[in-house]
């Protein structure tokens, strides 16, 4: 099967059907054109941005979170148990789901560093109070386009970014703990057809 979202539709391809699931908001509302949709990436660096001024200005927590999900891909659960004991010495480590072994990775990232530095050293949150963060954030945002904002689309943003740079699907859905499928989906959106393929649509700068 070949999961290909076009705007705000998914379009779900195999040898033995073809059929169109159309992406609603948290209302139910079929999103408009350009809108980002719940099970999508941010493609456009502008509401990518946009968002992240929104988190900002709804305080330095919400924003470390926005910034810590979409720049590590690291899922909620893991993230709600995060501690200062988690990030020190420039490295990060977490337990992704079913896994015994932690992750780790170097962080070199100014902004990323900053944000860890925030949200580890806040009182540790359970996964549905940081949904309900990054709800608030959309919901105060004042932009329509980002109405269906959650914490998954900004895990599909740092999978977007590593596939971007080169990484294999099958990699990136491993290492971010994704279905396959929901990877490839977001794979051939910017132009992915085989191993070795080059992807189309190229980063923003700073992004």
């Amino acid at each position: 099967m070949q999961n290909v979202e076009r705007g705000n539709v998914w379009i779900e391809h195999d040898a033995r059907k073809s059929f169109v699931i159309e992406e609603t908001d948290g209302l139910g509302r079929p999103l408009r054109a350009g809108a980002v949709g719940s099970r999508s990436p941010f493609y456009d660096p502008v509401q990518l941005q946009q968002f992240k001024d929104a988190a900002k200005r709804v305080g330095s927590e919400h924003w470390s979170l926005v910034v810590i999900l979409y720049k590590t891909g690291i899922e909620m659960r893991a993230l709600s148990k995060l501690t200062v004991r988690d990030y020190h010495n420039g490295r990060l480590r977490w337990f992704a789901s079913r896994q015994k072994v932690p992750a780790e990775m170097a962080v070199d990232d100014p902004e990323l560093s900053d944000a860890l530095k925030i949200f580890t050293a806040r009182p540790q949150r359970t996964a549905d109070r940081l949904d309900y963060m990054i709800r608030q954030v959309r919901e105060l945002s004042g932009i329509a386009e980002l109405r269906a904002v959650t914490g998954t689309t900004l895990r599909l943003t740092h999978c977007l970014h590593l596939l971007e740079s080169g990484a294999e699907p099958k990699q990136v859905a491993e290492s971010l703990r994704l279905p396959l499928s929901t990877v490839m989906r977001v794979a051939f959106e910017v132009g992915y057809s085989a191993p070795g393929s080059p992807l189309s649509r190229p980063r923003a700068e700073g992004q």
